[in-house]
């Protein structure tokens, strides 16, 4: 967990006027901690480039970047794929801190559901 903190992938964002981009945020209503996914697609559908925005402890920074490493790639299918207790279990995270890989992946849900509704250009 601490090499994602300490060395974040994919820390940022992507310019919102790029094509195929999407960004959703995700809250955790117990401790205000947010992730805030950033995504492009390839013209072929995967995930040409994701990107994210974390704000809380160093526990919402690494399941961010954790959840980037793993999307990066991927095809809209295999994107929502990606399940919290996965990246809770490769973090090894306490169950307090797993409910925080929870944002990424609701975040990511949200930011293809916008992408999948919006005609490609």
């Amino acid at each position: 967990m601490l090499a994602h903190f300490r060395a974040p992938v994919g820390a940022g964002r992507i310019p919102a006027d790029s094509p195929r981009v999407a960004s959703a945020e995700a809250i955790d209503p117990d401790g205000g901690q947010r992730v805030r996914l950033h995504l492009r697609l390839s013209r072929d559908g995967r995930l040409d480039e994701v990107r994210f925005q974390a704000f809380g402890c160093p526990v919402t920074i690494a399941v961010a970047s954790a959840a980037v490493e793993r999307l990066v790639g991927r095809s809209r299918a295999e994107a929502l794929a990606l399940a919290p207790a996965a990246l809770a279990g490769a973090l090894a995270l306490d169950p307090e801190q797993a409910r925080l890989a929870e944002l990424p992946v609701r975040a990511l849900r949200e930011a293809l559901a916008y992408l999948a509704a919006r005609p490609s250009p």
